[in-house]
């Protein structure tokens, strides 16, 4: 199989995705996701990223009391795909550069890049399980079970 690689240009966004009893879910280490929306150029569809790996990434930080603070709106990110994992399907491993871009450079971006597409990578009835009593099918994730911040 061929592994992807590319490079494209992100929208950032935290994501709070709640489960069925209004408590909002967040990583082993209690950090809030972050979504990654392509701008510009082909991006796998796997683009929630752990709160964990964004804050190591310094796209997100938290204050003492553990409220996020976005420190990236937008990033120019490339992607390489990593060997496939059994429990979590394919994996990407994504380097972040050039974060919060100017009006200009975004132009240039946008227009050096083209179109902002996703790259199907997952299974169309894959599902993104946080526990086991809950299970949200990850078309539904975002547009039903989220805000952004």
């Amino acid at each position: 199989m061929n592994k992807l690689n590319g490079i494209a240009f992100v929208g950032i966004s935290i994501l709070i995705v709640k489960d069925a009893n209004g408590e909002t879910r967040t990583d082993k280490h209690g950090k809030l996701p972050i979504i990654l929306s392509p701008i510009a150029g082909k991006f796998p569809d796997k683009r929630v990223l752990a709160g964990t790996m964004a804050e190591r990434a310094g796209l997100i930080s938290y204050d003492d009391d553990n409220n996020p603070e976005l420190l990236a709106r937008n990033a120019l990110v490339a992607f390489l795909e990593q060997d496939e994992s059994f429990e979590n399907g394919r994996q990407f491993n994504f380097t972040f550069s050039a974060l919060n871009l100017t009006a200009l450079e975004q132009l240039q971006t946008i227009k050096s890049l083209g179109t902002p597409s996703l790259i199907r990578v997952r299974e169309a009835d894959a599902y993104l399980t946080f526990d086991e009593n809950t299970t949200s099918q990850v078309e539904d994730l975002v547009v039903e079970n989220s805000e952004v911040l």
